[in-house]
């Protein structure tokens, strides 16, 4: 229960971050634009938020950012609040780190403790964690020294540095231990299968715990499952060329993907919640909420549709029936990746951002379609 406590807080957190820049933005320093490039030391909490983001002074503050690549090489002496699609960390934290993020890599020291989720986690051979790390990723490599202990949903975790304390972790695809690897705590992990470890390398005991698969979360899984079906036969008839301009635009940049549809995401909801701040904005708003809810799990299409398209060749015509039988294999497959429990709640939110995020992008393509054409 404390993993999912931490897990929902980050991204309730992710979610409270554009009031927070609205609220704060006339007493402390704010940008915001495509690209950023902050050399400046800068007093106080700051606030940025771009496509591309280059922080290379010193903020003697908390420091929030968004963006789709954000790279922070000056020092932060507070905490760092961070939702991106590519991050790189190499200044200093002085507190704790608080990141959403497809690809991110640490390299400088960390005060207290890091937070994560999103795909790719790694902390860098130079680099000492004063605190605890929590993570809710695909792939976690740790090459430096963690002082407290190592707690999350992992898919793969690469263990070549060292970790002081516990480790208590849910594991999907693998579990490494390098030789010159070190936990000075107890190893306990969850996995489908029991990993072969070198038990010398840990202090403490290790402790193997198998997952164990819950009735309601299986058929609840089966009903949105049978529900995306549905609506991916309605999109393949009707909308295969919508589908295959989705796919190109998503793959072209996948972490640009991610970093737009957490943005939109935030967007969705922070606009309802602007209108219920006046009484005839509060029926809109709910309507608004019901809307976003139903778009939301249509996205579960679109990240099929992306998941076929390294099957099919999209660009090329194909029938319908062969697009949705793809895309049939994709949403099984999706799902029954979702009954892992915790890391699969972490891959799901990841593939609908990234989804939303190439929604967004290829309208906003269209947009600019039109535009060229002098038909908006």
């Amino acid at each position: 229960m404390g993993l999912m406590k931490k897990l929902i807080s980050l991204i309730l957190s992710s979610f409270l971050i554009l009031p927070v820049f609205a609220g704060n933005a006339m007493a402390a320093n704010f940008d915001m634009g495509l690209q950023l490039n902050v050399r400046q030391n800068t007093l106080g909490d700051s606030y940025y938020f771009g496509g591309k983001n280059e922080i290379d002074g010193d903020v003697f503050g908390d420091l929030y950012v968004l963006g789709g690549q954000v790279t922070i090489s000056g020092d932060v002496h507070e905490d760092l609040i961070i939702i991106g699609g590519r991050v790189i960390i190499t200044g200093n934290v002085g507190g704790d780190i608080r990141l959403i993020g497809g690809q991110v890599a640490i390299y400088g020291n960390v005060g207290s403790d890091v937070v994560a989720g999103g795909y790719q986690l790694d902390i860098g051979k130079s680099s000492v964690v004063g605190g605890d790390i929590t993570a809710f990723v695909s792939l976690m490599t740790i090459d430096g020294v963690i002082e407290g202990g190592v707690s999350g949903n992992i898919g793969a975790f690469l263990l070549n540095g060292t970790v002081e304390k516990d480790v208590d972790i849910s594991i999907q695809d693998a579990l490494n231990m390098a030789a010159e690897s070190s936990i000075g705590g107890d190893l306990a992990y969850s996995a489908l299968l029991e990993v072969v470890l070198d038990k010398s390398n840990v202090d403490g005991r290790v402790i193997f715990k198998k997952f164990q698969f819950e009735p309601v979360h299986f058929l609840y899984e089966f009903g949105v499952m049978l529900a995306a079906l549905i609506l991916a036969a309605f999109f393949a008839v009707l909308f295969p060329k919508y589908l295959s301009r989705f796919a190109n635009i998503t793959r072209d940049n996948m972490f640009k993907s991610f970093g737009v549809g957490l943005l939109t995401a935030m967007l969705f909801v922070i606009i309802p919640l602007i209108l219920m701040l006046t009484l005839v904005g509060i029926p809109i708003a709910m309507i608004g909420f019901g809307m976003i809810l139903i778009f939301w799990f249509s996205m579960e299409v679109f990240v099929a549709a992306l998941l076929a398209s390294y099957f099919l060749n999209l660009k090329k015509k194909t029938s319908a029936r062969k697009l949705f039988i793809v895309m049939a294999g994709m949403i099984f497959a999706y799902h029954v990746f979702a009954l892992v429990p915790y890391l699969g709640i972490a891959v799901k939110f990841v593939l609908l951002a990234i989804a939303l995020g190439g929604v967004t992008r290829t309208e906003f393509d269209y947009w600019k379609m039109l535009r060229s054409k002098n038909i908006l």
